[in-house]
Protein backbone atom coordinates (compact mmCIF):
# COMPACT_ATOMS: atom_id res chain seq x y z
CA UNK A 1 0.00 0.00 0.00
CA UNK A 2 1.52 3.34 -1.00
CA UNK A 3 1.95 6.17 1.42
CA UNK A 4 -0.86 8.11 -0.08
CA UNK A 5 -3.57 5.59 0.33
CA UNK A 6 -2.34 4.87 4.07
CA UNK A 7 -2.63 8.71 5.14
CA UNK A 8 -6.40 8.20 3.75
CA UNK A 9 -6.70 4.98 5.61
CA UNK A 10 -5.68 6.86 8.54
CA UNK A 11 -7.71 10.33 8.52
CA UNK A 12 -10.85 7.79 7.26
CA UNK A 13 -10.17 6.31 10.59
CA UNK A 14 -10.12 9.42 13.11
CA UNK A 15 -12.78 11.32 11.65
CA UNK A 16 -15.19 9.10 13.36
CA UNK A 17 -16.63 11.48 16.45
CA UNK A 18 -20.03 12.72 15.86
CA UNK A 19 -22.23 15.26 18.28
CA UNK A 20 -26.03 14.75 19.17
CA UNK A 21 -27.22 18.25 19.67
CA UNK A 22 -30.29 18.21 21.58
CA UNK A 23 -33.23 20.29 20.96
CA UNK A 24 -34.00 22.90 23.25
CA UNK A 25 -37.64 22.79 23.32
CA UNK A 26 -40.16 25.58 24.57
CA UNK A 27 -41.16 23.68 27.43
CA UNK A 28 -37.45 24.01 28.52
CA UNK A 29 -37.48 27.71 27.61
CA UNK A 30 -40.25 28.68 29.96
CA UNK A 31 -38.91 26.59 32.67
CA UNK A 32 -38.37 28.79 36.00
CA UNK A 33 -35.01 29.88 36.71
CA UNK A 34 -33.36 27.77 39.67
CA UNK A 35 -30.06 27.59 38.91
CA UNK A 36 -26.99 29.77 39.66
CA UNK A 37 -27.84 32.31 36.77
CA UNK A 38 -30.68 34.64 36.38
CA UNK A 39 -32.04 35.07 32.75
CA UNK A 40 -30.52 38.60 31.45
CA UNK A 41 -33.37 41.09 30.31
CA UNK A 42 -31.00 40.70 26.49
CA UNK A 43 -31.63 36.54 27.12
CA UNK A 44 -33.52 35.36 23.98
CA UNK A 45 -32.56 31.30 24.62
CA UNK A 46 -32.31 31.55 20.69
CA UNK A 47 -28.84 29.67 20.91
CA UNK A 48 -26.73 28.56 18.17
CA UNK A 49 -23.40 26.78 17.94
CA UNK A 50 -20.20 26.64 16.01
CA UNK A 51 -17.52 24.40 15.78
CA UNK A 52 -13.68 24.83 15.03
CA UNK A 53 -14.99 27.95 13.42
CA UNK A 54 -17.59 26.82 11.05
CA UNK A 55 -21.15 28.12 10.28
CA UNK A 56 -23.12 28.77 13.13
CA UNK A 57 -26.28 25.98 13.72
CA UNK A 58 -29.54 26.94 15.16
CA UNK A 59 -30.10 24.42 17.92
CA UNK A 60 -33.06 22.58 16.84
CA UNK A 61 -36.24 23.02 18.99
CA UNK A 62 -38.36 20.04 18.32
CA UNK A 63 -35.37 16.96 17.16
CA UNK A 64 -31.48 16.66 17.49
CA UNK A 65 -29.15 17.50 14.89
CA UNK A 66 -26.11 15.25 13.65
CA UNK A 67 -22.95 16.49 13.41
CA UNK A 68 -20.53 14.17 11.81
CA UNK A 69 -17.14 13.86 10.84
CA UNK A 70 -14.54 15.33 13.60
CA UNK A 71 -11.29 14.10 14.04
CA UNK A 72 -11.08 12.29 17.51
CA UNK A 73 -7.53 12.65 18.48
CA UNK A 74 -7.55 16.71 18.22
CA UNK A 75 -9.09 19.54 20.11
CA UNK A 76 -12.12 21.20 19.06
CA UNK A 77 -13.57 24.48 20.11
CA UNK A 78 -17.28 25.19 20.71
CA UNK A 79 -18.99 28.31 20.61
CA UNK A 80 -22.39 28.67 22.19
CA UNK A 81 -24.12 31.95 21.27
CA UNK A 82 -28.14 33.42 22.23
CA UNK A 83 -28.70 35.24 19.98
CA UNK A 84 -25.35 37.08 18.96
CA UNK A 85 -23.89 37.28 22.02
CA UNK A 86 -21.64 34.30 23.58
CA UNK A 87 -22.75 32.54 26.28
CA UNK A 88 -20.38 29.50 26.47
CA UNK A 89 -16.98 28.40 25.50
CA UNK A 90 -14.57 26.02 25.61
CA UNK A 91 -12.79 23.20 24.12
CA UNK A 92 -12.46 19.51 23.91
CA UNK A 93 -11.63 16.25 22.83
CA UNK A 94 -13.16 13.04 22.09
CA UNK A 95 -11.27 11.14 24.55
CA UNK A 96 -11.50 13.27 27.75
CA UNK A 97 -15.04 13.14 27.47
CA UNK A 98 -15.55 8.99 26.90
CA UNK A 99 -15.84 8.63 23.60
CA UNK A 100 -16.48 9.24 19.67
CA UNK A 101 -20.26 9.74 20.06
CA UNK A 102 -21.00 13.04 22.46
CA UNK A 103 -24.26 14.85 23.07
CA UNK A 104 -24.58 18.68 23.53
CA UNK A 105 -26.89 19.68 25.00
CA UNK A 106 -28.54 22.20 27.39
CA UNK A 107 -29.54 21.95 31.12
CA UNK A 108 -32.52 24.47 31.72
CA UNK A 109 -31.81 23.83 35.43
CA UNK A 110 -28.34 25.46 35.68
CA UNK A 111 -28.82 27.52 32.25
CA UNK A 112 -25.38 26.05 30.82
CA UNK A 113 -24.49 23.85 28.45
CA UNK A 114 -22.59 19.65 28.67
CA UNK A 115 -21.30 17.84 26.35
CA UNK A 116 -21.32 14.06 27.89
CA UNK A 117 -22.21 10.62 26.66
CA UNK A 118 -25.84 10.46 24.93
CA UNK A 119 -26.28 7.09 27.25
CA UNK A 120 -29.17 7.75 29.78
CA UNK A 121 -29.89 11.40 27.78
CA UNK A 122 -33.21 10.16 25.90
CA UNK A 123 -33.71 13.82 24.56
CA UNK A 124 -30.21 13.53 23.10
CA UNK A 125 -30.95 10.12 20.77
CA UNK A 126 -29.63 10.89 16.85
CA UNK A 127 -29.63 8.13 14.51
Amino acid sequence: MNTALLSLAFLAATANGSICIAPVTDAMRAEEHHGERAHAPTDTLAFSVQIDGGKRLVVPSRAPSLLRGFKTPVKHAVTIRDGDRVVESFRFNFADRGGPRLCLHWDPFYETWRLDLPQGRPWCHCR
